[in-house]
């Protein structure tokens, strides 16, 4: 009997000192088995062709063709971006946050992307002669049968610093460690969800040291629920998506759990479409000279600060935002994927 208490007190007093694998890190949720429901396809970028005047038609009084387009679609994927993300600040120090940021590349980012894209490329290149209606429905097609194929919900995740120690420091390292399969998305069943796939840069050690990082991030449309095949993200009943983890490192050490929730929809869809496009102003990309090309360059995400919410420093969130915008948009339609 001593022999064995010795055993179970050395088992314990290990298991103190090397706390993994004994039970002591939160346990990584099962993945649930996909399924396909009976009514209703859940494949948000299957749907119904968006026709490029749905977007254009509360945008100027003049509608299409008119040099405000560029500026207000700009507007437009501002808002998006902003409705489908949600960020989360780890004070890691004085004056250095790490700022982790979760975007759902929705249907309706997509379309507002895309109609960027193509009047951009339009503007640009040919002087807004091609017939963009058409340029913008083919364009669409095209992306979203692409991401259908995926069969999964995607997301953009973005880590950046309000400063990097490469240039001040470079000895040191900022390394994040962020236990990607346990990412857990919640809806209003309560299930929790962990990725389909991740890639490979969220799976291990990310270093901050010199620049942002950020990776993709799919969700299987539907799992099934004991008996029931239950949707990941219900058009009818949620109005949030929440996002979990149990613990976040920054070099080696907790900063505990965090906790991410992107507002999907109001519940009753109330259409404030026009209210929140800022109306027409000076058009952002001059139809003429060599400035439009500052929209769409490799710019990195915006800058992290201590500025508090959005209500105290409207200006700053005002900013960071088309910088968000910019960020995104050149990431999904240039950027290489590593």
């Amino acid at each position: 009997m001593r022999a064995l208490r010795l055993r179970l007190f050395l088992i314990y007093f290990v298991c103190f000192l090397f706390t993994t694998g004994c039970g002591t890190d939160s346990p990584q949720p099962a993945p649930l088995p996909t399924c396909t429901p009976p009514t209703n396809d859940p494949n948000p970028y299957r749907t119904p062709d968006t026709d490029i005047r749905q977007l254009t038609q509360q945008l100027t009084p003049e509608g299409l063709g008119n040099q405000y387009l560029e500026q207000d679609a700009f507007n437009l994927l501002k808002k998006e971006v902003k409705n489908w993300s949600a960020h989360e600040d780890v004070f890691v120090k004085e004056n250095l946050i790490v700022r982790i940021t979760i975007t759902y590349i929705s249907p309706e980012l997509v379309d507002a992307l895309i109609l960027n894209q193509v009047a951009y490329v339009a503007m640009k290149n040919f002087g807004g002669s091609l017939p963009l209606p058409t340029l913008f429905t083919e364009e669409l097609k095209s992306v979203k049968r692409w991401l259908a194929k995926r069969e999964e919900h995607l997301f953009l995740m973005t880590l950046t610093a309000s400063e990097y120690w490469s240039k001040i420091a470079p000895e040191h390292d900022l390394i994040i460690d962020i236990p990607i399969k346990n990412l857990a998305l919640t809806n209003s069943s309560e299930i929790p969800i962990i990725p389909s796939h991740a890639d490979m840069i969220l799976e291990n050690q990310i270093n901050l040291q010199s620049n942002p990082e950020y990776g993709y991030l799919g969700y299987p449309l539907a799992v099934m629920n004991g008996v029931d095949c239950i949707l990941s993200l219900d058009q009818q009943w949620d109005t949030s998506m929440t996002f979990s983890i149990p613990d976040i490192k920054v070099n080696y050490s907790s900063k505990g759990s965090i906790t991410w929730a992107i507002g999907m929809q109001p519940f009753l869809p109330v259409n404030d479409f026009a209210k929140n496009l800022g109306g027409a102003t000076a058009p952002f990309i001059p139809l003429t000279g060599g400035s439009s090309d500052l929209i769409l360059q490799e710019d990195p995400p915006p800058a992290v600060n201590g500025i508090g919410k959005e209500v105290e420093n409207a200006q700053y969130w005002d900013t960071y935002w088309s910088g968000m915008s910019r960020y995104i948009w050149y990431t999904l339609t240039t950027r290489a994927h590593h």
